[in-house]
């Protein structure tokens, strides 16, 4: 049993696990203690149906994977996170989780999203590098509509999702105020204690590695990509990845008279975007 449970689902490459040790830490904060709080990451990956506590095997990444032995460890907060799955994976945890974790006393439902052209020329870059994801790029773009139509809202009176809360990985990371706001919405106090730290999960970033976060330039990772044939033919074919750039990021990408893609910012007819999460 747990004060509270967080269940995450979120593309690889999206930058959720800055926004987990984040959100970590701050339970941690909440909760007086590490050994209070347990994250499990990755847990689709390894585990039967949706068992946070199936997901230890063997490898390189033992970071944050826990056995069958941990599933009556005491604890006040549990989080763990999906990758590369649909959205129903979230709404399942919320909904049968008790029979794998305990009763919580509060549940919460967390959907981070990355911008589609960032997050495509990360996984690009690292597939290059030798570290292919097992998901296919015109997959992933399936996948990142689907979650890009439940931020957005549009879709959610299909989903049982209780206080769900969605997080664009790009405000989360440009500004501030978002962050505050976001931890009100968690119920935690705001910290910036972990925000230049460089996350390592998934191998880090696919760019190289840097000592602070902030030299990270994670919202223009897609201007490498401008002139290659095949990230032009994926954004050429995901056309929903454009649609729901403009509402949810304000801004997509098309080619110039050359070929060459360029940013293109997004106004509706009232000079804003729609909206951003939370």
């Amino acid at each position: 049993m747990q004060d509270v449970e967080i269940a995450v689902c979120a593309l690889q490459r999206s930058g959720h696990h800055a926004i987990l040790e984040w959100i970590h830490a701050m339970l941690v904060e909440e909760y007086g203690s590490a050994a209070d709080v347990v994250w499990v990451n990755w847990v689709n990956e390894h585990a039967q149906q949706l068992d946070p506590f199936n997901t230890l095997f063997d490898g390189a990444e033992q970071h944050r994977k826990l056995g069958a032995e941990s599933r009556h460890t005491p604890r006040r907060a549990l989080m763990y996170n999906f990758e590369d799955s649909g959205v129903h994976m979230l709404q399942s945890a919320l909904h049968y989780s008790d029979r794998y974790v305990g009763p919580s006393t509060s549940k919460i439902g967390v959907l981070i999203l990355r911008d589609f052209y960032n997050m495509l020329a990360s996984r690009l870059r690292r597939t290059r590098d030798g570290k292919p994801f097992s998901s296919d790029y015109l997959a992933a773009a399936g996948m990142w509509a689907e979650q890009a139509k439940l931020f957005s809202l549009r879709t959610r009176h299909h989903y049982d999702l209780g206080d769900f809360i969605a997080i664009s990985y790009n405000d989360w990371w440009l500004n501030a105020e978002y962050r505050i706001k976001l931890a009100e919405r968690l119920g935690l106090r705001y910290t910036e204690n972990t925000r230049d730290t460089v996350h390592y999960a998934g191998f880090g970033s696919s760019f190289g590695q840097v000592e602070h976060a902030h030299e990270l330039k994670v919202l223009d990772r897609w201007e490498e990509f401008k002139d290659d044939a095949e990230y032009i033919d994926i954004v050429d074919r995901c056309l929903e990845a454009r649609v729901y750039g403009d509402s949810i990021f304000g801004w997509h990408l098309e080619p110039d008279s050359n070929g060459t893609l360029r940013l293109v910012p997004y106004q509706n007819t009232n000079g804003v975007r729609h909206g951003a999460g939370l």
